[in-house]
C-alpha cells in the first residue's frame, strides 16, 4: 500500500489517501475526499447539494473516470 498526502500517520485522511499497488493496464479505484467552504454569493450552482454532486460527478467523467458515487453532505 501506498499512502499520499497526509502528515499524521494512522489518520483518518491517511485511510482514504491509500491506494493498493497493482498491475499494469488493471483498473485502480481511489476515493478522494474533498472539504470547501462557499462564499453565500458564490454561484448558485454552489449552493445546493445536488447541483455540487452533478458538478464533481461532471468533473471526473471529463476526465474519463467512471464515478461510482459522489457523496455531498453539510458540515457540522
Amino acid at each position: 500500500m501506498i499512502g499520499e498526502g497526509t502528515t499524521h500517520r494512522g489518520s483518518e485522511e491517511d485511510k482514504v489517501a491509500m491506494t493498493a499497488t497493482t498491475t499494469p493496464n488493471q483498473p485502480v479505484t481511489y476515493t478522494l475526499l474533498v472539504i470547501f467552504t462557499v462564499d453565500p454569493c458564490t454561484d448558485e450552482h454552489l449552493q445546493d447539494q445536488q447541483a455540487i454532486r452533478d458538478e464533481a460527478e461532471s468533473w471526473l467523467a471529463s476526465l474519463d473516470a467512471t464515478v461510482h458515487g459522489v457523496n455531498i453532505r453539510k458540515a457540522d
